[in-house]
């Protein structure tokens, strides 16, 4: 690997070419153990999933932080051009790859790999990562929460950069520590309304035989499992007249090297009613928390049937046993997720731009095709 910036001996920060997680790994997996902001999105079990094959198109960029000889924060840069020739940008994203369609994989939580919240640390990091990336235009921070946004804008601000808001969505979390220090379970502490409607399900799903919520734990069941939810999950948006995220070959082969790799933090759930599979859920665990990422279910004509509500409550009263604090439904405004759960931290999509002229008739263009197509045209 070849270092590209470094600041004073005090406090090193070097940005280096790389070509897979491998180069890395060990630095990555040592500052895991000991980071006070490690989440699944940025453990190792993702990263290598996430690199396996390298970056494609993309550059890799790793930024490090050392101290007395050892790595306090790490990250990755992707970097690559986009757009049209005569229009196109050089492009950095942190834990992204410049592509849709792997950057479809869909990151959240994300942040540098840190071993303390020390925000003076991360805003070295990211003015050195700028510094060093001279040959980029902008760089995009997708799914970051605020405290990681505040330092952004904080550095774009002293190096007089343009900083950008392109998403920002709320967070749904079921709060179990509480429920289990109230003795109580999730339906319980629903509404009225919703826990009828989700009690009825049950109850309509039981007249079919008995309801099974099973967790597939050998690599065929798992197999089975996947291969069930891709097809709810396609046949769900499908109704809805577009495709889902399976319909991505990088999305569904991240993936298969994800449970591959780490069985024992891909849950996949399937529910049944009578021996058929009305819901899939694949959640990630980490700690006491569950991410629930992805879900399949078996919509029927009758609106009483509430095969996602009662998945989910189920899979809370499943884990709230289990001993886990946390059922996080992630970034996304969606009924049930505001129905089961409470507002989390909000994750935003932050593009630091440089002042150039390409990107000053880029914004021109942009406020052209605002006022065309709409406010949420954000590129």
């Amino acid at each position: 690997m070849r270092s590209t910036s470094q600041c004073s001996s005090a406090m090193p920060i070097s940005v280096d070419r790389i070509h897979t997680f491998k180069d890395i790994e060990a630095h990555w997996r040592a500052l895991f153990h000991r980071s006070s902001n490690a989440n699944f999105f940025i453990s190792p079990a993702w990263m290598s999933a996430w690199l396996a094959e390298g970056g494609g198109a993309a550059e890799l960029w790793c930024i490090r932080y050392e101290s007395a000889g050892q790595v306090e924060l790490i990250g990755i840069f992707g970097a690559a051009r986009i757009g049209a020739p005569l229009i196109s940008v050089q492009e950095s994203r942190l834990h992204g790859l410049c592509d849709p369609a792997l950057d479809a994989i869909y990151i959240e939580y994300n942040d540098f790999l840190i071993a303390d919240q020390n925000n003076a640390r991360r805003i070295e990091a990211i003015h050195a990562a700028i510094n060093a990336l001279s040959q980029c235009d902008q760089f995009v921070f997708q799914n970051i929460t605020d405290v990681l946004a505040a330092d952004i804008k904080a550095v774009a601000s002293d190096l007089g950069l343009t900083v950008r808001e392109l998403v920002r969505q709320p967070t749904y979390q079921c709060d179990l520590k509480t429920l289990r220090q109230g003795q109580t379970d999730l339906v319980s502490s629903l509404s009225k309304s919703l826990r009828h409607k989700v009690q009825r399900s049950q109850r309509l799903y039981e007249e079919r035989g008995p309801l099974d919520f099973a967790l597939a734990e050998t690599t065929a069941a798992r197999q089975t499992a996947f291969s069930r939810l891709i097809a709810l999950h396609q046949a769900g948006w499908r109704r809805r007249g577009v495709d889902g995220a399976f319909s991505n070959p990088a999305f569904v082969a991240f993936h298969e090297r994800l449970i591959r790799g780490a069985p024992e933090q891909t849950h996949l759930i399937e529910i049944r009613a009578g021996g058929e599979t009305i819901g899939v859920l694949y959640n990630f665990i980490f700690g006491n928390r569950v991410s629930a990422y992805q879900s399949g279910f078996r919509f029927e004509d009758d609106n009483r049937l509430a095969p996602g509500y009662l998945s989910h409550a189920l899979a809370c009263e499943y884990y709230l046993a289990a001993g886990f604090d946390v059922y996080d439904f992630l970034g996304g405004d969606a009924e049930h997720k505001r129905r089961l759960g409470l507002v989390g931290p909000a994750l935003s999509t932050v593009c630091v731009e440089r002042r150039n002229p390409k990107m000053r008739l880029r914004s021109v263009g942009r406020k052209i095709k605002q006022q065309i197509l709409g406010k949420n045209a954000v590129y």
